[in-house]
């Protein structure tokens, strides 16, 4: 009994459909092409050209590639980065330490082993200027080993 109700329902709403479709496609032919097909391409098109519609020059982030800076002339002297080394992790991490702060002055940076050292070390005005340019933590996951 529930079948044949699940049927003809399925066979209205192909009905439904067929009917519908008929009247959009044969008689509405010219406003069904200009809303399936013409409009979206429309707007999608508009929405991808959109900032060459603008007048300014911002690009909002592009720009042309330049070399990257190095390390130890970008923090100034009033600043230090400070890297943050636990105990827990292995040699790997000392070989990366070692690589970044071999071209560094040692008054460019600070080892420490924990985070909660880096808060009371890098502490703020009330400006939010710190002393350190910026801080680096190694992160282990916790994989089964």
């Amino acid at each position: 009994m529930a079948g044949a109700g699940i049927k003809e329902f399925a066979r209205l709403v192909k009905a439904l459909t067929k009917k519908n479709l008929r009247l959009l496609v044969l008689r509405h032919w010219l406003s069904t092409l200009l809303q399936a097909i013409v409009a979206p391409v429309v707007i999608y098109a508009l929405l991808l050209n959109i900032r060459n519609y603008s007048p300014t020059t911002n690009r909002y982030g592009e720009g042309d590639p330049v070399p990257i800076h190095p390390i130890q002339n970008v923090i100034p002297d009033s600043q230090y980065l400070v890297l943050i080394r636990p105990r827990r992790v292995g040699s790997d991490v000392d070989e990366v330490i070692k690589k970044v702060t071999a071209p560094m002055a040692a008054k460019q940076y600070a080892i420490i082993e924990e985070e909660a050292d880096a808060a009371a070390r890098c502490r703020s005005n009330f400006r939010g200027v710190s002393s350190c340019v910026s801080t680096g933590t190694s992160v282990t996951l916790g994989l089964p080993g």
